[in-house]
């Protein structure tokens, strides 16, 4: 009897911790969509990271460099981010890093533990150009810093599993 209490009341603390850490997810959807203004998006690009069905472009090249630190002592590392049709993905940043890199949609955002990025139907039609979004929807996104290092990075997929990719930013990972 105490096993079995003693698992309901882990259970409904673990559904709180869960349920809490949901506030902090910003939620971009297909209307937040940015389009090429020509065709669709392929997955892979030069120098992309691609996690399961995240394609990060150009981060690993953006990342590599960081540039100059902004007035409020911060990098600003941008990058785009493609999602293949079907299924939600949401990219956060794990716990004990968060006081070091969050997530951003503009240079001018205050950064977030995780967004949610919910893609476009393929067959949805374009604003930009004569023609349908495809089995990618791309997202302006980024990255703020206080400091260098090999940070990780989880994206978990709607009722799919989670994959964890380390990405070095001014700092190579080991």
């Amino acid at each position: 009897m105490r096993i079995v209490l003693g698992a309901a009341v882990v259970a409904a603390v673990a559904a709180t911790a869960a349920a809490a850490s949901d506030h902090d997810v910003l939620v971009r959807d297909c209307g937040t969509r940015v389009e090429s203004g020509r065709k669709p998006f392929a997955f892979s690009g030069l120098d992309s990271i691609e996690v399961g069905p995240a394609s990060f472009w150009l981060l690993r090249r953006a990342a590599a460099g960081l540039g100059q630190r902004y007035p409020d002592g911060r990098f600003f590392v941008k990058t785009h981010i493609g999602i293949r049709a079907g299924r939600s993905v949401t990219v956060s940043v794990l716990a004990r890093y968060r006081d070091r890199i969050g997530l951003v949609r503009t240079s001018s955002d205050e950064p977030v533990p995780a967004v949610r990025f919910e893609p476009c139907a393929p067959n949805k039609r374009a604003w930009s150009w004569n023609g349908r979004i495809g089995a990618v929807t791309g997202f302006n996104s980024g990255f703020k810093l206080t400091r260098r290092g090999c940070y990780p990075l989880d994206v978990r997929v709607e009722g799919g599993r989670t994959h964890r990719v380390r990405v070095p930013f001014g700092h190579p990972c080991r």
